[in-house]
């Protein structure tokens, strides 16, 4: 173990004139890594310089400390033995190093029977000069900066690949990847990634970039920053760009509720996996519409002629087949086959990922945005309704707004296709009625846009009554709880009970009037209906 020399006290009949000069010394040799029989190496002229000028700077006790954990620790930097001696000294010559009034000294040891060797380096060290990088969304390019340290003599080289985290490679940014060569001198490379700017909302999105040791060569990898996250910044206001100047100055009561939802609409269908489900969804909603209407035919016909009392003289080119049984089995396998595909149809749009996906952009935009405002921001936000927000609101607008919106499409062909059998029929019959179909079909779409137009203030306001109450109620618990121990002290638990009581009839107040609204909305339309057939018939 390594120790320092030390003068002890002079003892009776001693003279200081005589120096002290204990010998202190330790071999750390190969044997321990290796062979127990090799031949210990000397330490190289340089290393034992480097240690010595070293020593110089720093206290014994510094010295000591570290060359011990060198000792025991890492026996392989120091080879051979080191020969440390510590005297006292009056008489040393200029070319000697003073610290106080100690000299050190280190001399290395030769030996002519130990082989020459190479010294060992240390490899250069590459990272990214931070692990965060920020960037505007209307910035074209991102540059991260890899560095290399300990050392810039050899030619290193490493590869590098972009990965997804929140952001789309090809939707927020253009995939990158690709081979880096420092040459001896660099201790710096930058790598570009390219940005897509878009007018869709979405948040802080965030992309790594990252050192891999594939293709690693003449370095090594830094074991905290040899992955950067690249957060983009967002700019772009909910759902889209065209209502930002009302959003931002806070005027979202000005903006048509009908217009602001269609921009939602447009911002779910950015998103490829919506936009594909979406596209599917309506296709087999229209292929259902058009089998509706092909069964209407199948059954005027499976009435008419296959299930009607076969009478002498029939014309048998009226059965499908040759009699009125196959064409009775014809039919049910007519109706077999669309029933079976189109149950496997529904069973797959459940891998669709439509609703899951549209779900989690939305939530985690909010989450996002919420949660990378400044304080001053967060502060004014209501707790309760952030929380009626992403717990009721954003499902609502998933499965009521979203969802409906795409079977608006199946339902508008179906209404197509039922003036077209409506007014069919009576054209190829010859019925004298064909004209008076015509028209009520013609004037019944109109009249159910009249009183949808009429009842959607009325609708929309109870509504909104009802979410209001809601809210209250969630931010009267929220703050109930936080405050309960207020509430025992200062006894206002029955000012509590009292506030919670009164809320509750308004949430009972609202939600009645969401059924009146709604069940008249209901008979309005079979009233419509009872007189469109009266006028038929």
């Amino acid at each position: 173990m390594f120790s320092w020399g030390k003068k002890p006290q002079a003892q009776a009949g001693s003279s200081d004139d005589v120096p002290y000069k204990p010998l202190i010394a330790t071999e750390m040799t190969d044997s321990s890594v290796t062979d127990s029989t090799a031949s210990p190496r000397p330490v190289s002229a340089d290393l034992a310089q480097f240690v010595k000028q070293w020593l110089l700077s720093c206290n014994v006790q510094e010295g000591t400390e570290v060359l011990e954990a060198i000792a025991l620790q890492r026996p392989e930097l120091v080879r051979g033995p080191v020969v440390m001696e510590v005297a006292r000294r009056e008489d040393r010559n200029a070319e000697q190093t003073q610290k106080g009034d100690t000299v050190i000294e280190i001399q290395p040891s030769v030996s002519s029977a130990a082989p020459p060797r190479q010294e060992a380096r240390l490899l250069p060290m590459l990272q990214f000069s931070t692990s965060k990088y920020y960037c505007k969304e209307d910035e074209p390019t991102v540059e991260v900066q890899v560095l290399r340290l300990n050392g810039s003599d050899l030619r290193s080289q490493v590869s590098y690949s972009t990965a997804d985290k929140t952001a789309v490679k090809g939707v927020n940014y253009v995939e990158a990847s690709g081979l880096l060569i420092f040459e001896p001198g660099e201790r710096s490379k930058s790598i570009r990634i390219e940005l897509i700017d878009d007018s869709a909302w979405g948040g802080v999105l965030e992309f790594s970039v990252n050192l891999e040791e594939k293709d690693l060569s003449n370095a090594v990898l830094s074991e905290h920053i040899s992955s950067a996250r690249i957060q983009r910044i967002d700019d772009d206001a909910f759902p889209t760009n065209r209502f930002k100047e009302q959003i931002l100055s806070r005027k979202v009561d000005e903006i048509n509720s009908v217009s602001l939802f269609i921009e939602y609409f447009k911002l779910c269908l950015s998103d490829p996996v919506i936009r594909s489900g979406t596209i599917k969804t309506i296709i087999i909603g229209q292929v259902k519409n058009v089998f509706a209407l092909l069964g209407l035919f199948a059954n005027i016909y499976l009435v008419d002629h296959v299930l009607a009392s076969t009478k002498p003289g029939d014309d048998p080119d009226n059965y499908l087949l040759v009699n009125k049984q196959w064409s009775l089995v014809a039919y049910i396998f007519s109706s077999l086959v669309p029933l079976a595909l189109f149950h496997a149809a529904d069973y797959s749009k459940f891998s669709w990922r439509v609703g899951g996906k549209a779900r989690t952009s939305l939530s985690s935009g909010l989450v996002n945005s919420f949660l990378y405002l400044d304080d001053t921001c967060q502060g004014e936000v209501d707790e309760g309704a952030l929380q009626e927000v992403m717990t009721h609101d954003t499902e609502a607008l998933i499965k009521v707004g979203y969802n409906n919106f795409v079977n608006l499409f199946a339902l508008l062909g179906q209404i197509f296709l039922f003036i077209l059998f409506q007014v069919g029929v009576p054209l190829i019959s010859g019925s004298s009625r064909a004209s008076i179909v015509i028209l009520q079909m013609a004037l019944f779409p109109v009249m159910i846009a009249v009183v949808l137009s009429l009842r959607l203030r009325v609708t929309r306001q109870t509504l909104n009554d009802r979410r209001d109450s809601d809210r209250a109620m969630t931010r009267h618990i929220h703050e109930m709880l936080a405050n309960v121990s207020l509430l025992k002290d200062y006894s206002l638990r029955g000012t509590a009970m009292d506030r919670h009581a009164d809320l509750l009839k308004d949430i009972n107040a609202a939600d009645r009037a969401v059924g009146v609204t709604l069940n008249n909305n209901a008979y309005f339309m079979k009233w419509l209906t009872f007189v469109a057939v009266s006028i038929y018939v």
